[in-house]
């Protein structure tokens, strides 16, 4: 815990020199670290699940060409 609140001590005196916000990112990603003991989880949302829906091709085929000639016999 000592080592969480020297990164809290330090987060704050970044942000009294205004420091930018990738400085101050990067010593709470510290803080993070520290508080979880070194694993950080990712939550995904949603399912890894899909499902595709495809039209029947015989309804959705263009139309057939007619065409003009007549045969002669």
């Amino acid at each position: 815990m000592e080592r969480v609140k020297a990164l809290i001590n330090t987060l704050q005196e970044q942000a009294q020199q205004n420091a930018g916000p990738s400085v101050l990112l990067a010593t709470l990603q510290q803080i993070q670290l520290e508080l979880t003991g070194g694993v950080i989880s990712t939550r995904q949302l949603g399912t890894s699940k899909v499902a595709v829906v495809m039209p029947s091709h015989s309804r959705f085929m263009p139309p057939v060409q007619q065409t003009t000639d007549i045969i002669k016999q």
